[in-house]
């Protein structure tokens, strides 16, 4: 499995919604000791993800292309292990007003890779970078 030290590769893709929605996974294992090393690969992992979102997802079989293209909208749904840092939570807010041109939604979600899934039904809890709008 890819992550954010895998620059050149999309960690993960699905679809939401029926198919309406592209989900573009993105998994960010590291601490935040040093927050601008740490913020300049998170840079760098999503400004590939643009360039594949641009590009038309060349990258990928024809079948997933095939149902990319059904999509309304992308979402890129970055999956921290540990709570992003202040600084981390701005430049996501700054990245989202900037790819909203291209249809594409930034969220995160912290999760615990060590712990079992919720079984009560409680879900994961995901933050939309879109201010005042809470994700599902």
């Amino acid at each position: 499995m890819s992550t954010i030290l895998d620059v050149d590769k999309l960690d993960g893709v699905g679809f939401a919604d029926n198919g309406k929605t592209e989900l573009l996974l993105l998994f960010d294992h590291l601490d935040w000791e040093d927050g601008d090393e740490h913020l300049q690969l998170l840079q760098n992992k999503l400004n590939h993800y643009l360039l594949f979102i641009q590009k038309g997802q060349k990258e990928l079989p024809r079948w997933q292309r095939k149902h990319m293209k059904k999509a309304e909208r992308i979402v890129i749904q970055i999956c921290f292990e540990y709570e992003p840092s202040k600084d981390c939570v701005d430049n996501l807010a700054m990245a989202q007003k900037k790819v909203e041109p291209l249809n594409v939604e930034l969220r995160y979600v912290v999760y615990d890779p060590f712990t079992e899934p919720p079984t009560d039904g409680e879900q994961l809890m995901r933050r939309s970078i879109i201010p005042g709008k809470s994700s599902q």
